[in-house]
């Protein structure tokens, strides 16, 4: 007795496997293309019922296979379109057709405030006063080659170009407190014809900001400056520097002040002097290597309020007035 129940039992299990073998091979086509017709490769066909998963071809078509009897949930995915669902029941002769749609993505706006500032770049260098202080009898060319980016054109030991970024002589615009020094322009044997006694401050502006001053200024400007005059006091300074090759030295006396009767009127008054022998080295001496030069330059200051007019006797057009002699 129980032998034939086990057979029974055996032939119940086969069976049931069978038909559930039967049941699972239906297969699920159908194409997929956007809302222009045009198909879609890559779409991702999942069965949500078993997890079985497929994609489409270049022409969007797809084949899910071996797909069991019943009711199935089916979802279609790509990157950039609204994922698709769609409902059957197997066993079905249908086709399906799914159009997917461009889905739009919206994100919060996007605020963005800039604020102006004063220069276009921050590409404007000043030389510190401890450098112009060791640097006092050099030519300005030399002293203006401690800032990165500037170099010297020489054509002698006295003559020397400033070289910004490679370019220099009409490439590059030289201020001389507010006037346009335009003498190294002429030639290469023609330096800037500025005394750096003058000066109280050096600063070199490189990059898009140079463009604001003109045309001439495409490598860049050198920008020589003097410190307001204060009319209330009399002061004074005296430079005096010695060089042992060559023998010879650099002199320097400024004086300012003001005028009691005109308090708003200030003055400032300067000379300088350099002679140097012909330079030697340890075996000869380097012919046509000395100098000789007289520098002298006055100034009148007037303020109004918070402006500061300064004027020279040679020209209303220039706010300083500045002789070079070369002996």
């Amino acid at each position: 007795m129980f032998r034939y129940l086990w057979m029974l039992a055996l032939l119940l299990h086969f069976g049931l496997d069978a038909n559930a073998q039967t049941s699972c091979l239906f297969t699920i086509s159908g194409t997929a293309v956007d809302v222009e017709a045009k198909p879609l490769a890559g779409v991702a066909v999942r069965n949500a019922t078993n997890s079985s998963i497929t994609y489409t071809d270049r022409y969007g078509n797809f084949r899910l296979k071996k797909q069991c009897a019943g009711r199935q949930l089916l979802t279609f995915s790509l990157l950039g379109y609204d994922t698709q669902e769609k409902t059957l029941s197997l066993p079905t002769s249908e086709s399906l057709h799914i159009t997917m749609k461009i889905s739009i993505v919206h994100v919060q706006d996007v605020t963005i405030t800039g604020i102006q500032s004063e220069h276009i770049t921050s590409s404007k260098h000043h030389l510190s006063a401890d450098t112009r202080q060791e640097l006092r009898a050099k030519p300005l060319a030399e002293m203006l080659s401690q800032i990165a980016g500037v170099t010297q054109l020489n054509t002698g030991s006295t003559i020397s170009k400033p070289v910004i970024n490679g370019l220099h002589s009409n490439r590059v615009l030289v201020l001389n407190h507010g006037v346009r020094q335009e003498g190294q322009q002429w030639g290469a044997e023609h330096a800037p014809e500025i005394d750096p006694f003058t000066a109280d401050r050096l600063e070199v502006i490189k990059g898009a900001e140079g463009v604001r001053y003109g045309a001439d200024a495409l490598g860049g400007v050198v920008i020589s400056a003097a410190n307001p005059i204060d009319p209330s006091k009399i002061t004074g300074r005296v430079d005096l520097l010695g060089q042992s090759n060559g023998r010879g030295g650099v002199g320097n006396v400024r004086l300012e002040g003001g005028i009691t009767s005109l308090p708003n009127l200030a003055w400032r008054i300067q000379a300088s002097t350099k002679k140097i022998g012909n330079l030697k080295t340890a075996e000869y001496i380097l012919g046509n290597t000395g100098a000789q030069e007289l520098n002298l330059s006055g100034l009148l200051q007037y303020q109004t309020g918070i402006m500061i007019w300064s004027f020279s006797t040679v020209t209303s057009a220039l706010i300083w007035v500045f002789f070079m002699v070369h002996m």
